[in-house]
């Protein structure tokens, strides 16, 4: 889980979660098919540089606040990016930070939810 802090770091930092233990769901952006992990405590979305390359899309600066891991770790955003995902018909778009993140191409967080994603769960538990 991500969120947003006043206080700026400029130390670098890798967001490290265990993907194989998270909810993750697959969207489409630009016509390339991304398992997303679904955070819905993240105030923000994340993608990660990889995610940028593969989509060739344009690094934008970022000129808000570095963000606090869950586990208290301060990172600032390497930049931002523009971003329409598609889900089950459904579209969203929105601005999402570009953090280095192992593991993880693209995060899902609360404001692409706000943004009109629908993930509701299918049978058997699954999103």
């Amino acid at each position: 889980m991500v969120s947003a802090d006043e206080e700026d770091s400029r130390e670098a930092a890798v967001l490290l979660i265990d993907s194989s233990r998270l909810i993750t769901e697959e969207v489409v952006c630009r016509g390339i098919r991304i398992k997303a992990v679904i955070d819905t405590g993240a105030v923000v979305s994340v993608a990660s540089p990889s995610l940028q390359e593969k989509l060739r899309a344009r690094r934008m600066g970022w000129d808000g606040p570095s963000v606090v891991m869950v586990n208290g770790q301060r990172a600032p955003p390497l930049g931002a990016l523009e971003l329409e995902i598609e889900h089950r018909g459904m579209k969203a778009s929105g601005k999402v930070i570009l953090l280095e993140m192992r593991g993880i191409e693209l995060l899902l967080g609360n404001d692409f939810f706000q943004g009109g994603l629908n993930l509701q769960r299918g049978k058997k538990g699954s999103w």
